[in-house]
C-alpha cells in the first residue's frame, strides 16, 4: 500500500467515525425525548391513581355509616320479631 491508499483509508475510517458519532447522537436526542414523554406518562398515572384512591376513600367514608345503619336496623328488626 503506499501512503495515497492509507490516507484514503483512513479519511474513509474518520467518515464512518463521524457518521457513527452522528447516529449515536440521533439515538441519545431519541432517547432523551421518549424518557421525558415516559416521566409525564408516570407522572399523569401517579395523579390518577392519587384522585382515585381519594375518591375512593370518600366512598368508602360516606357509605360506610348507611352500611351500619342498615345493619343495626336489621339487627333491631331480628331483635324484636325473634
Amino acid at each position: 500500500m503506499d501512503s495515497t491508499e492509507i490516507l484514503a483509508t483512513l479519511k474513509r475510517i474518520e467518515q464512518n467515525q463521524q457518521q457513527a458519532l452522528s447516529l449515536q447522537a440521533e439515538h441519545l436526542a431519541l432517547a432523551r425525548s421518549q424518557l421525558e414523554r415516559n416521566e409525564a406518562r408516570i407522572q399523569e398515572s401517579l395523579e390518577l391513581q392519587k384522585l382515585a384512591i381519594r375518591r375512593q376513600s370518600r366512598l368508602v367514608l360516606s357509605t360506610l355509616p348507611l352500611i351500619l345503619l342498615a345493619l343495626a336496623a336489621i339487627g333491631y328488626l331480628i331483635l324484636r320479631y325473634f
